[in-house]
């Protein structure tokens, strides 16, 4: 598990504009987490690609990642990941799943966007290094259900 922890923080650490966020630690302790799922796009040669990490807690998922190697942006990696993701929240039932990205990755922004995400929050100066806003966003997977 220490190999797959220390590839998705080295895939990260070259896939996002400041680096990564997390440290190999950090990866190692969420892979262990129960909460806690990859999607893993990789190669015919087995490189890692690009992948998705996400946290599905009852009827919820949120991102926590969503990587692609950057010789590999553009395409389709990360629509097949999020498509990957959507379909599992789908299978288990899941209302919506909610993700933060920063306000200038308009790449991003524009594949949350194509996909139904919505921005329902701004968390003003959330990152640093830059310091930046935070947006949340949210994709509705089903209605939720009252008595």
């Amino acid at each position: 598990m220490e190999e797959l922890a220390q590839a998705l923080y080295e895939l990260a650490e070259q896939s996002y504009p400041n680096g990564s966020p997390w440290q190999v630690g950090q990866f190692l302790a969420d892979l262990q987490n129960e909460w806690s799922q990859y999607l893993i796009f990789t190669l015919e040669d087995d490189r890692l690609a690009g992948f998705v990490g996400f946290h599905q807690l009852f009827d919820e998922i949120e991102i926590m990642h969503v990587a692609v190697a950057p010789d590999r942006k553009g395409q389709g990696i990360g629509q097949q990941l999020l498509i990957g993701l959507l379909e599992e929240g789908q299978r288990t039932e899941v209302v919506a799943v909610f993700l933060e990205v920063r306000q200038s990755n308009q790449a991003a922004k524009r594949l949350y966007e194509k996909n139904g995400f919505v921005t329902i929050y701004r968390r003003k100066d959330y990152y640093h290094h830059p310091v930046e806003d935070a947006l949340i966003m949210r994709k509705e997977l089903r209605e939720i259900k009252t008595k």
